[in-house]
């Protein structure tokens, strides 16, 4: 008797760990959590506060609540880092060909977010705090070339710097998505 009691207590503990090693936890579930989001620090324009609250509403197991939450997720935004990866030489005003000045004509804009989530009755941090980077490149016309050329491209033959304000507004939508995956899935 005591050694199928003894078998017992071992195949109900390798059960129970089995569970917590895939993510299972016994008690409240994801879909009971309630997690805050204050404003993210660095977010100038609240374009990555209202994404990351878009994406827990609509893409997660996770409930928004501004009250009585469960949890508090903290994100720390860093300065956008944009940077030139594609060039070309330069046409020339008249006929056709190339001169030879190397101008850019796509460029990569890089976003990190450090994520830490806290308990948010007690204070103390649950996880974290993590960087979580997304980028994208995207193409540009060079501001060398010809104002009239723009007129006509549908969008796809922008200046530097309204291309790179495209390429940012999409970012943020990804890097929320990547932050309330972290969160959603960390459990």
């Amino acid at each position: 008797m005591k050694q199928r009691s003894k078998s017992t207590f071992w195949a109900i503990s390798l059960f129970c760990l089995t569970l917590t090693s895939c993510g299972y936890h016994l008690g409240t579930t994801e879909a009971e959590r309630a997690i805050s989001v204050p404003y993210v620090k660095g977010d100038e324009f609240g374009w990555l506060t209202s994404a990351i609250v878009r994406k827990i509403n609509n893409e997660s197991d996770l409930r928004y609540s501004n009250q009585a939450s469960d949890l508090e997720l903290r994100v720390c935004l860093n300065p956008p880092r944009d940077e030139n990866v594609g060039f070309w030489y330069a046409p020339k005003k008249r006929g056709p060909g190339f001169t030879n000045i190397v101008v850019s004509m796509e460029g990569k804009v890089t976003l990190t977010a450090t994520v830490e989530v806290y308990d948010a009755k007690s204070c103390c941090r649950l996880f974290g705090p993590c960087k979580i980077t997304s980028f994208l490149e995207y193409d540009f016309n060079s501001d060398l070339t010809n104002i009239n050329q723009h007129t006509f491209s549908l969008g796809q033959l922008e200046m530097h710097n309204i291309a790179k304000s495209y390429a940012e507004r999409s970012l943020y939508d990804d890097l929320a998505e990547k932050i309330v995956d972290y969160v959603a899935h960390a459990w």
